[in-house]
């Protein structure tokens, strides 16, 4: 019996008012109580809490009728009332209290991408050497997921309750919306890219800056960056996305389709990213080969495709060590 019913069966049989067949509902509901699974949404307050005892008290003082029943079961009631709140007590102590503190955590191994669900409908892909933190049940409010690495988000739309993804420099809400976050701890910037929809980017430090961000733009704050006076700094701006010309769809996010995808990226840049795609360390014997640049999109490729398409643009040699470690020479 959910609380709604609970009271209503009571007022009315507190007023005179219940005939036998709702009596006997009550009766029954105290008899069995220990056995019933009655946790209502809610615990009692303490001004209902009051007017319940109030209202026993008053119809034991003047209740008419079959008093003797009525003050015996006025009684068990007061008794029932007791207990079910000190059962809602520890209830919410305990458990509601574990509902807001139990976390799930899904994690990707360098090399592995995951796709999957969260409780609200939100379908997310984490990307390799990732790690997404989130409730085992939202609860009212927000929905506040917390990211360390990259992830892609078709968001479950609610407005009465926004999705929020956590991370260590910048907070993204949704607005109805698709869209990547690329937030690894060890990089020097965070990107969010916004596919479709519309989101709303929140700078956690510094100058706290708010930014809506409007389909096929992205968000990049770059980390300790120098401002003209060598103070170090974080600093943010807006960009456009870039599309692939062939497969048409955003190089941000190729990396769900197996694509390995880069832009203009430094070689120590894109060492970084092939460690995580392949789970390999790499080291540089010429400083100078970390400045190269490298623009180029590999479909499901293995590291040596890579390594070879990469010679093709730039003049270098590669060897393979124990260990995963990849030299560059």
């Amino acid at each position: 019996m959910n609380k709604q019913k609970f009271r209503k069966l009571l007022d009315k049989f507190l007023s005179g008012k219940a005939n036998r067949e709702e009596e006997q509902i009550l009766f029954d509901w105290y008899d069995g109580f220990q056995n019933e699974s009655f946790i209502p949404d809610e615990e009692l307050s303490a001004e209902e809490q009051q007017e319940l005892f109030a209202d026993i008290h008053t119809r034991i003082d003047g209740g008419t009728g079959n008093k003797e029943r009525n003050l015996h079961f006025a009684f068990r009631i007061a008794a029932s009332i007791i207990v079910m709140i000190s059962i809602l007590g520890a209830w919410y102590v305990i458990f509601k209290r574990d509902v807001t503190v139990r976390q799930n955590i899904i994690a990707t191994a360098k090399g592995q991408k995951k796709n999957f669900t969260l409780p609200d409908g939100t379908t997310v892909w984490l990307n390799a050497d990732s790690r997404l933190t989130f409730p085992v049940q939202f609860n009212e409010g927000k929905r506040v997921v917390t990211l360390e690495g990259e992830a892609y988000f078709e968001v479950k739309h609610n407005a009465k309750q926004p999705f929020i993804v956590h991370t260590n420099k910048i907070d993204i809400q949704d607005i109805g919306t698709v869209f990547d976050v690329k937030a690894y701890p060890q990089e020097n910037k965070v990107e969010t890219s916004l596919i479709k929809g519309a989101v709303q980017v929140s700078v956690l430090q510094g100058d706290k800056k708010v930014v809506i961000l409007q389909p096929q733009q992205k968000f990049v704050l770059v980390k300790g960056a120098l401002n003209p006076k060598n103070a170090s700094h974080d600093i943010s701006f807006v960009n456009h996305i870039t599309t692939d010309p062939d497969l048409q769809i955003a190089r941000e996010t190729e990396w769900r389709k197996g694509i390995l995808s880069f832009d203009n990226e430094s070689f120590s840049d894109l060492a970084i990213e092939l460690d995580r795609w392949y789970n390999i360390k790499v080291i540089f014997q010429n400083p100078a080969f970390k400045n190269y640049r490298f623009t180029g999109t590999l479909n499901d490729a293995g590291l040596d495709t890579v390594m070879e398409a990469l010679m093709l643009s730039e003049h270098f040699n590669y060897r393979k060590e124990a260990d995963n470690i990849v030299v560059i020479y």
